[in-house]
């Protein structure tokens, strides 16, 4: 069983040369500068060939039971004549993939020196990729193409709890680096200490609001019904803030960050221990 992203333990690496978790730098090279990066391993692969007579070709690729209502997959067509689209180029190649919606997924492509690598990420899913991928007379004396799935994860629902709500999106955010101000956002309804529901939207930024200090992540809360005057307390990856009405509050980013719990305050009570102890029991 191959080490890699933590959504399904069904990695398949091929052919690919990882490090272990361990070494020692004069054994990697001899250089006098040495460029360390922080990288996902390889989910899995697959290398095909590509017939001389290839117009479309679809493979399908099983990523495994991703959402417990039905399997989910991703599937890569490869388009010799160009994805119909105003963006494309005559005489280019394309290579889409469709994918689950609410998913996240990082893809590599390569055939030949030819190489590319994209985070797809928007929350419902489309037919993304590489319109142009590279000029067919490129392509023409090119015989393998080889697609990775570096990470592949669903965006979990919300688990509500009362006056509480848990968003854990440590799994599907894989630890990896995110633009600044890419958003992922849902709605909770919660019940206030008051009894009324509450509807909240919130936004959570992996990369960073584009306010936020460097290194930490960010989430929106806006009010869409029934808050009032209420306030409450965030609490991501164990640290707390408390925040009321529209509010953006930063977090330092950790290693394995998106544990994301939010929780109504009781007037009475809010200064008490009582709702900071239950969001701290939360992130256990």
């Amino acid at each position: 069983e191959a080490e890699g992203t933590p959504v399904r333990k069904q990695q398949l690496v091929l052919g690919s040369e990882l490090l272990p978790n361990q070494a020692v730098l004069g054994e990697l090279c001899s250089e006098d500068l040495v460029e360390l990066r922080l990288v996902r391993k390889e989910g899995f692969s697959f290398t095909m060939e590509i017939p001389e007579d290839l117009r479309e070709k679809v493979w399908t690729l099983e990523v495994g039971d991703a959402a417990e209502s039905s399997k989910q997959t991703i599937e890569l067509t490869w388009y010799w004549d160009g994805f119909g689209s105003k963006m494309h180029k005559d005489g280019h190649v394309s290579v889409m993939i469709s994918r689950p919606r609410d998913s996240i997924v990082r893809a590599r492509v390569s055939a030949g020196e030819l190489l590319c690598e994209k985070l797809f990420a928007s929350k419902f899913g489309a037919v993304e990729g590489w319109m142009n991928f590279a000029p067919k007379a490129a392509m023409k004396q090119i015989e393998e193409f080889t697609m990775e799935i570096l990470h592949c994860a669903i965006v979990p629902e919300v688990c509500i709890d009362g006056h509480s709500a848990r968003w854990d999106m440590r799994d599907a955010m894989g630890g990896m680096p995110y633009n600044v101000g890419m958003p992922f956002a849902t709605v909770v309804k919660l019940q206030s200490p008051a009894e009324r529901e509450v509807t909240l939207r919130i936004t959570f930024f992996p990369g960073g609001h584009t306010r936020a200090p460097p290194n930490h992540v960010s989430l929106w809360v806006m009010p869409v019904q029934g808050l009032e005057a209420d306030s409450y307390q965030v609490n991501i990856d164990g640290k707390v803030q408390a925040g009321s009405g529209d509010s953006v509050l930063h977090f330092p980013r950790v290693d394995n960050y998106g544990n994301i719990m939010i929780s109504l305050l009781d007037p009475a009570t809010s200064g008490s221990r009582g709702r900071c102890g239950k969001l701290a029991e939360m992130t256990e």
